[in-house]
């Protein structure tokens, strides 16, 4: 199961914009709190944070795309809230060390995020993603992948026998 690093404050309502104003961010941790709202786009813009949680609140609303602009490496955790729509495509072309969508209401077809760039660690469980996962291409270096409680069908990809 991976993991986030949490404080021990509370808050509640949204996730302010300025975040995305703190240029010299690198880790944001807004973990196990009341935060409701959407994740602002302007996090993404944030080019040296590599560590973002903000999973066990929430939040609504899509990912933001802008977030697959983070640094290669990344890790980011946003399971155990109520994100909902398609993943965006912007996330195939990330090279992530984690992500951590599970637990939320994520739809569609996330096979593109198996292939290109490596992310080693993904969670997608408990979402209601639905793709044939006889067709997808697994990248080298995946060390941990969790796809389960989804509409996932088919069977296991060749290569990988």
């Amino acid at each position: 199961m991976l993991e986030c690093k949490t404080s021990h404050m509370t808050y509640t309502s949204s996730i302010p914009d300025f975040f995305g104003k703190l240029k010299n961010l690198d880790y944001l941790s807004l973990a196990l709190n009341s935060l409701s709202g959407p994740i602002p786009s302007s996090i993404g813009t944030l080019r040296g944070l590599t560590y973002l949680c903000l999973d066990r609140n929430k939040l609504t609303g899509p990912i933001p795309n802008t977030l697959a602009n983070l640094p290669p490496d990344s890790s980011i955790y946003l399971s155990h809230n109520n994100l909902s729509s398609l993943i965006p495509k912007s996330f195939g072309n990330m090279k992530a060390e984690i992500l951590d969508f599970s637990r939320n209401r994520l739809t569609g077809d996330a096979s593109f995020l198996f292939g290109g760039p490596s992310k080693p660690q993904i969670d997608l469980s408990r979402n209601l993603l639905e793709f044939d996962l006889s067709k997808v291409a697994f990248a080298r270096g995946m060390r941990s992948m969790d796809i389960s409680h989804n509409k996932i069908y088919g069977g296991i990809p060749s290569g990988i026998v």
